[in-house]
């Protein structure tokens, strides 16, 4: 998430793990994950079926409300700041054809897709490490001699092969 957060919005959003903020990001985005669930997509394809499965208006309103608070909070003190980094924000803001609400609706989706992306990359590189142990010690010792075992890898880490988990997934099939 954290990762996610600090390409839509700089470096200013790379929370430490543990900040508010962070939790926050979470619990909103799991929030609208469970909002748009099956349920809502069955209702969008299906209209009729809106009348036996209804939706909560009024939890659509409050999700809304809490999102443009939280991305608000954030796209303003990014503008406040004169964040300069590469990043979504800018490229949109540069474009400068964008109202704010518009920004943080943008800013909402793309961090939705790219947290629900990978978490389930990440859960299917978990399932695939703990059915192949030998590639499992290969990730633990290309992170053992790049990073070390004082710290967890972070952004900063750049792109070691381990990242690049497609080499090994192609090795399995």
């Amino acid at each position: 998430m954290t990762s996610i957060l600090a390409i839509a919005f700089g470096s200013m959003a790379y929370f430490k793990p543990g900040d508010p903020q962070l939790h926050e990001a979470f619990a909103l985005t799991e929030r609208i994950a469970a909002l748009l669930g099956p349920s809502e997509q069955i209702r969008e394809f299906f209209p009729i079926l809106q009348k036996i499965l209804p939706s909560s208006r009024a939890e659509f309103v409050d999700v809304r409300k809490t999102m443009v608070k939280f991305y608000g909070g954030l796209l303003e003190r990014f503008k406040k700041e004169k964040v300069t980094d590469e990043c979504f924000v800018n490229e949109i803001l540069a474009k400068g054809s964008l109202t704010d609400l518009q920004i943080i609706s943008f800013a909402s989706l793309f961090i939705g897709a790219g947290s629900e992306t990978t978490a389930s990359t990440l859960e299917w590189m978990i399932a695939l490490l703990a059915n192949h142990p030998e590639i499992q010690t290969r990730v633990y010792e290309e992170i053992k001699n790049n990073v070390g075992l004082e710290r967890l890898p972070n952004h900063e880490d750049g792109n070691i092969d381990i990242i690049n988990f497609s080499t090994y997934i192609s090795t399995l099939y």
